[in-house]
């Protein structure tokens, strides 16, 4: 009498492995930014998975209870980056902000500094949003799980807009690296199949 081994019926491990579960760490991160080439980012820790939640309402139907959907939601998506010596995201940071904000020198030091007068009826800022022509800095994100024989899934962030950047707290008494933690607002999604 055979022993059956019911993980390898599960999950076809000698044959194609279509059915093998997809692994978290197997995955590459790629940017695609407004008038420039797109940028492949390895030193990614996490990225969360694309999730979408439902608006219903609830509605009687002759005192029958019934749920309607009526819009699908795209819920934000965070990546946390490491931030490496080499200032590779801190770099495309402050690229992005200077995109939005401040005229576009973002957080980067500006050659006259805000007067200090609040009642000067002359005071002029370059603080704040400044409109550009190119509206979305990030026309999307590509989030590419790899597969096994070149199969892979690809979930694109339409339009993404940050929405928080969290910078890492410095500790003397900590040797982990330090991360910048990032949430994402995309428009839409789509989910690619290869």
């Amino acid at each position: 009498m055979a022993i059956t081994n019911f993980a390898q019926e599960a999950f076809r491990s000698s044959g194609d492995q279509l059915l093998v579960p997809r692994q978290k760490f197997n995955f590459t991160l790629v940017i695609d930014i407004v008038n420039q080439p797109s940028k492949t980012f390895t030193r990614v820790s996490t990225a969360s998975a694309a999730s979408y939640s439902v608006d219903t309402q609830l509605m009687n139907q002759y005192n029958k209870k019934r749920v309607v959907q009526t819009r699908l939601n795209y819920d934000p998506i965070t990546i946390a980056f490491y931030d490496t010596f080499d200032s590779d995201w801190h770099k495309l940071m402050q690229a992005y902000l200077a995109h939005y904000f401040n005229g576009g020198t973002g957080i980067g030091p500006r050659a006259n500094p805000e007067g200090t007068s609040t009642v000067d009826p002359y005071f002029e800022t370059d603080l704040g949003f400044t409109p550009n022509a190119a509206r979305y800095f990030f026309p999307s994100i590509r989030i590419i799980q790899n597969g096994y024989r070149n199969q892979y899934r690809e979930t694109k962030l339409i339009n993404p807009t940050i929405t928080t950047m969290q910078g890492d707290a410095l500790d003397y008494s900590d040797s982990n690296p330090v991360m910048y933690t990032v949430t994402f607002q995309p428009e839409s999604i789509q989910v690619k199949e290869v």
